[in-house]
């Protein structure tokens, strides 16, 4: 299954106590059908998904949880598409910061 990251939703805080997550949405041209996965930067999974977690980028070896719920957990390969440049650990502790102030409300 190879699947297209469509949208991006900006970080929003989770039901965790002083934990956030990103959405990320995903279309599979071939049969028109939409999935999803939620993405929180505190998990060791974020690691795979923060450089390849880019609009138009395409993507296979996904596993689905659900009909519509591609695992967090998966290993995610880039097919096609560009990776984002290397993120440093002080961006995920901004994000932490940002969280522990309420502004992901």
């Amino acid at each position: 299954m190879i699947l297209e990251i469509i949208k991006i939703i900006p970080f929003k805080k989770s039901c965790n106590e002083g934990e956030v997550y990103l959405r990320i949405t995903f279309l599979d041209r071939l049969n028109n059908s939409w999935y999803k996965t939620d993405i929180v930067p505190g998990f060791r999974n974020y690691q795979r998904w923060k450089k390849i977690a880019r609009v138009g980028n395409k993507l296979f070896n996904l596993q689905l949880k659900d009909a519509m719920t591609i695992d967090a957990d998966s290993y995610p390969i880039l097919l096609e598409g560009r990776r984002m440049l290397k993120s440093t650990i002080e961006d995920d502790e901004y994000l932490k910061k940002l969280c522990e102030e309420g502004v992901f409300n």
